[in-house]
């Protein structure tokens, strides 16, 4: 290992780990070690010292190895406290649901430290930065330490990272974006440098451009094509109904966004425009049931869904499309309701949701 390298630790070896973000830090000559529970993949990382990454473009497949990684087992408190206690930059990327168990780790590290350290969080939520400290904050020791020298950072993950079968469970298949923004406001000390990763402030927006229109459109697409009988994303994107109505969501968002922020919506539009040309993407082979799944907790009120139609609302603009894929993501799971989700909690919402038809749309 060159140990004139920077370090960098990535909590989460799965699809945005070693699709996005290990590939971030490869690019940067850094070396990354991997904390995960899975066993397979960990041992494997150990022995390889390296995983292929395939980036399916518009046209086929390029073949990259991400090298200079390593792994260890997240059950082993000892060894993950001690790379975190050392490294020059931390990452996570197990899922909100997971945040929780991985907290005392984090702050076990941290007890270690004399240097600060900032903590980019690839979590799909808008607090994702707030969220994740108040869980390590109870397991500190220095809190004047930690006020100062820890910086937690949201970032928006914009890369679609399929799931595959392959015979190496190491394979990652992303499609060619690879920028990342994170919060600049929330960095702490010195934050080495990263390929392709973009400072914003404030950076509020830029999350709501993530959730309420990348993640929104994406789901719209998945639920609207579950209901047309697609197999993958490029395929609904091109029937041109759920193309216009994923077109018309992004719509509704980006005008919201404008309107709140006072940003440019014509710099959102593109942004959109751009959504949907990747959603093209054949080679990505990307499932509207990996894009659907869990559609309960896309149904939560500070989701990509039900939050994008309340943030719509708030700036007196209705959400027609994007409740068109609420109806939708309701029809995706068996025996799932309004009844199970937020949506009864808000009124207005709640009567434009049941006055909307599907049925004029032909689905």
């Amino acid at each position: 290992m060159n140990k004139k390298n920077k370090t960098a630790v990535m909590i989460g070896a799965g699809s945005i780990g070693r699709g996005f973000l290990g590939q971030l830090f490869y690019l940067s000559s850094m070396t990354t070690c991997f904390i995960d529970v899975n066993q397979q993949v960990v041992d494997l990382l150990n022995e390889k010292k390296q995983y292929p990454l395939t980036i399916a473009t518009p046209t086929g497949y390029q073949k990259e190895i991400i090298s200079n990684v390593y792994a260890i087992l997240g059950t082993n408190l000892a060894k993950t406290s001690n790379v975190i206690a050392n490294c020059d930059v931390l990452a996570t990327a197990v899922g909100v649901n997971v945040l929780p168990h991985i907290a005392k780790m984090i702050a076990s590290g941290i007890n270690q430290r004399t240097t600060p350290l900032n903590i980019i969080i690839c979590e799909n939520m808008l607090d994702s930065g707030t969220h994740l400290k108040s869980l390590v904050a109870p397991y500190i020791t220095n809190k004047e330490f930690f006020e100062k020298n820890i910086g937690f950072i949201p970032a928006s993950v914009g890369r679609m990272v399929p799931v595959i079968k392959s015979d190496n469970p190491l394979e990652v298949i992303v499609e060619p974006y690879n920028e990342l923004q994170i919060d600049s406001d929330q960095i702490k000390g010195i934050l080495p440098d990263i390929k392709n990763v973009k400072t914003f402030s404030p950076f509020d927006s830029m999350k709501k451009r993530k959730l309420f229109m990348h993640n929104m459109s994406h789901a719209l697409c998945a639920y609207l094509g579950h209901l047309k009988g697609y197999e993958y994303i490029s395929d609904a994107i091109r029937d041109p109904l759920i193309n216009r109505i994923v077109l018309k969501g992004l719509h509704e968002s980006a005008t919201a966004i404008s309107k709140a922020y006072n940003i440019s919506y014509s710099d959102l539009q593109e942004h959109g425009r751009d959504l949907v040309y990747r959603y093209h993407n054949t080679y990505l082979k990307d499932t509207v049931k990996r894009v659907g799944r869990d559609p309960k907790r896309k149904l939560h009120r500070n989701d990509r869904l039900v939050g994008a139609a309340l943030f719509c609302l708030s700036q007196d603009i209705t959400p027609t499309n994007i409740i068109y894929g609420i109806k939708a993501a309701l029809s995706f799971e068996k025996g799932l309701s309004m009844a199970d989700t937020h949506l009864l909690e808000d009124e207005s919402l709640y009567k434009l949701i049941i006055t909307s038809s599907l049925l004029a749309l032909d689905i």
